[in-house]
């Protein structure tokens, strides 16, 4: 069973490593029906934690802190920010059920740090990117460059710093994500017409050659025969 490292909690700002919420987002089921008593410490609702690691598939919260999302109109959103040793979640606050979003680790391309701005971004190349404000974006790229580095043996993930406050030019919105899709579709089915308008016309060129050699051929007989009736007359 994996077991959550020792000092790991430190990044859990929030201490909700135990939050029976949190346990359901991690498709792990609470140590009753009836929930949490109320009266656990923090430290054994930890232990519990462990206990359904199993059915976690082993996540584990490693990181969670309140911060704010930039939408892709530049309005800020107060958001809770989740990070276990799999993936990254983006929560309401005191609504850790249920995840706006999920973004396995190993899938972040980059992140994009504002060095005169809490601002921050994470560039999912197979999805879209995350735009963020938190004063501990530091932290944050760390820690998420250690996951990465772990799971995907030894691989560094690339964290750019940039001198831009606002890193909203930077940032590959959903709507951008699904417009570069189509873009894409539409280009892959122009090379697909033009590849085949090429072969039909290469085709008819073809066949007109074919046609070209043919009718030569015949006149070729057609004169042979002539010669041959000229001859016998």
């Amino acid at each position: 069973m994996t077991q959550q490292p020792a000092g790991e909690n430190k990044y859990d700002t929030l201490k909700i490593a135990g939050n029976s919420q949190v346990l359901a987002l991690l498709k792990a089921e609470g140590p009753a029906e009836g929930g949490w008593r109320g009266s656990e410490s923090y430290e054994e609702k930890k232990n519990i934690l462990s206990k359904f690691e199993k059915k976690t598939h082993g996540e584990y919260l490693i990181f969670s802190e309140k911060l704010v999302k930039i939408n892709n109109k530049g309005k800020k959103q107060d958001r809770v920010l989740l990070i276990t040793n799999k993936a990254i979640y983006n929560t309401k606050p005191g609504k850790y059920g249920k995840s706006q979003r999920r973004i396995p680790i190993t899938e972040v391309g980059m992140v994009t740090v504002s060095t005169t701005s809490p601002e921050f971004v994470f560039h999912v190349p197979s999805q879209y990117d995350y735009h963020m404000a938190s004063r501990n974006k530091t932290v944050i790229a760390d820690k998420l460059a250690e996951l990465y580095s772990k799971l995907k043996d030894g691989e560094e993930l690339l964290i750019i710093q940039s001198e831009l406050k606002h890193l909203k030019d930077l940032v590959l919105s959903k709507k951008l994500a699904a417009y570069a899709v189509y873009v894409f579709f539409f280009f892959f089915l122009l090379c697909c017409c033009n590849n085949f308008f090429e072969i039909t016309d290469h085709l008819d060129h073809h066949n007109a050659l074919k046609s070209a050699a043919t009718g030569t051929e015949a006149g070729v007989d057609e004169e042979e025969e002539d010669d041959a009736e000229g001859a016998e007359e």
